[in-house]
């Protein structure tokens, strides 16, 4: 993508065992400018200390009855995040992993979230 268009920033992001290759590639990659992570799945891959350096905004989503990820700890890991970057958590209540009944949602949310980030500050 950055050579296809260069100069323009890029986001990472991804859903499950993707978000956490998003995360770990983009928190460092100077091409990234914000990450989203969907269904982190932090039980399974629990070492995302790395977030803690990073100053790119990060959006979460993550369900309340996620089978791989306790909802407690995303939050965690959301507020230790929070201390260098603006970091957004969207939690979906009755809501597992792989967000059945909730797909409409999580569009809206990315959707929402990505336009916020892409309009100008005045």
């Amino acid at each position: 993508m950055s050579a296809h268009y260069p100069g323009i920033p890029l986001w990472a992001a991804g859903f499950s065992f993707g978000s956490r290759t998003a995360l770990d590639v983009g928190y460092n990659d100077d091409r990234v400018a914000r990450m989203i992570s969907i269904g982190t799945p932090i039980d399974k891959y629990g070492d995302y200390d790395f977030l803690t350096r990073t100053t790119k905004p990060i959006l979460f989503i993550h369900g309340d009855q996620d089978e791989f990820g306790a909802i407690d700890k995303v939050r965690e890991l959301a507020e230790k995040a929070a201390a260098n970057t603006d970091v957004e958590i969207a939690v979906f209540k009755n809501s597992g992993h792989f967000f059945d009944d909730h797909l409409a949602e999580l569009r809206d949310k990315v959707c929402e979230w990505t336009k916020r980030h892409l309009t100008p500050k005045i």
